[in-house]
C-alpha cells in the first residue's frame, strides 16, 4: 500500500505543479503585454476567479485528504481524484465511495464496510465478544453494557 501512496502523492504534486505553471504563464503573458491603468481592472477581474478556483481546489484536497486518512482509505489517491477530476465529479465519486467505508479494522485500522465480519486486509475477526458474558461489543466501549466487564483490558 505504501508504494501506491507514494505514486499518487507524486501524481498529485505533478498535476498541481502543471496547474500552477499554466496559471503563472497566463499571468506572465498578461503582464508582458503591458498594463496601462485602464487594463489593470480587467486583469484583476480575470485573475480573481482563477485564484478563487485554486483556493477552492486546495480546500477540497485538504478536506478529502484528512477525511480519507481518518477512514483508512488512500488519502493521496482520493485527494488527487477529488481535486483534478473536472466539474466536481471527483468529489461526488469520493462522497459515494466513502459511505461504503463505515468502520475500521480493530487490528490494522484500514477502512471496512459495516457488514464485514473479517478484515480482508489482515484477516482479523471484527466481532469483539465480551469475555464476561460473550455478547458482541464495540471497540470504542470501555465497559460491557450487559455485564459490566472491563473491555479495555482485553485489547492488548
Amino acid at each position: 500500500m505504501e508504494r501506491h501512496n507514494s505514486i499518487f502523492k507524486v501524481v498529485f504534486f505533478a498535476l498541481a505543479g502543471l496547474v500552477a505553471l499554466l496559471i503563472s504563464s497566463v499571468v506572465a503573458l498578461l503582464l508582458i503585454k503591458g498594463i496601462g491603468p485602464e487594463d489593470q481592472a480587467a486583469i484583476y477581474i480575470m485573475i480573481a476567479p482563477i485564484l478563487f478556483v485554486v483556493a477552492l481546489l486546495s480546500l477540497i484536497a485538504i478536506l478529502v485528504y484528512k477525511d480519507a486518512s481518518k477512514r483508512g482509505m488512500d488519502p493521496w489517491m482520493w485527494a488527487t481524484i477529488a481535486t483534478f477530476v473536472p466539474n466536481l465529479i471527483g468529489v461526488i465519486i469520493y462522497l459515494i465511495v466513502r459511505y461504503n467505508v463505515k468502520k475500521t479494522c480493530v487490528a490494522c485500522g484500514k477502512g471496512l464496510q459495516s457488514d464485514f465480519m473479517v478484515c480482508p486486509y489482515c484477516g482479523a475477526s471484527q466481532e469483539l465478544l465480551c469475555p464476561g458474558c460473550g455478547v458482541p461489543t464495540s471497540p470504542e466501549w470501555n465497559i460491557c453494557p450487559h455485564c459490566g466487564h472491563d473491555l479495555k483490558s482485553i485489547e492488548s
